[in-house]
């Protein structure tokens, strides 16, 4: 009867030292993921007027797919101006490009965010019964606050009027291809 008690508790402890191996190494791939995020939200800085600006995203803009031909790509704009964009399909570019905005179309887009009082706006705008509609990601991060709302359905006005004007601005940029390095 002993051996069997021994041998059940060897078992169980071989368990719990599995358990908790996959455990720790599950802690440990999050913790990374997280420092590559915040490492790449903070990329460069860059000399302006004599300061130092630090790039940091301000405004990520995702329009997705539908059944149709609906432009559809990533857009970021950063606090230097800089912007990135990635035309996907049906979008005025294709593949990775870079351009910068003018300081009265950067300063437009913060104004705008506080206008519509973008971090007061419910997350998510949808109706999964409703099919073919594209959608739209929208994460602003100002002043430490950052906020992801998902646009596709029956947002407020003044959200897509907001999501119109990023849109056209992106379309009109010049921008230039960003070849590999």
């Amino acid at each position: 009867m002993n051996i069997l008690i021994k041998q059940n508790m060897k078992r169980s402890l071989s368990q719990i030292t599995v358990i908790s191996m996959l455990l720790l190494s599950i802690v440990a791939c999050s913790s990374t993921k997280q420092t590559t995020e915040k490492s790449d939200a903070t990329a460069d800085a860059k000399e302006e007027g004599g300061k130092t600006v630090e790039k940091t995203e301000v405004l990520n803009f995702k329009r997705t797919s539908c059944f149709g031909r609906c432009p559809v790509y990533d857009f970021k704009v950063y606090t230097d101006k800089s912007c990135e964009i990635d035309g996907k399909l049906f979008f005025v570019v294709e593949g990775a490009h870079e351009g910068e905005l003018t300081q009265a179309q950067y300063d437009h887009i913060i104004a705008e965010v506080a206008e519509i009082k973008f971090f007061d706006l419910q997350d998510q705008y949808d109706d999964p019964l409703v099919q073919d509609v594209a959608a739209t990601f929208i994460t602003v991060t100002l002043d430490g606050q950052s906020k992801a709302i998902k646009s596709r359905y029956r947002a407020p006005a003044a959200l897509v009027d907001f999501s119109t004007e990023i849109h056209e601005l992106a379309k009109g940029l010049k921008w230039e291809k960003v070849t590999e390095k």
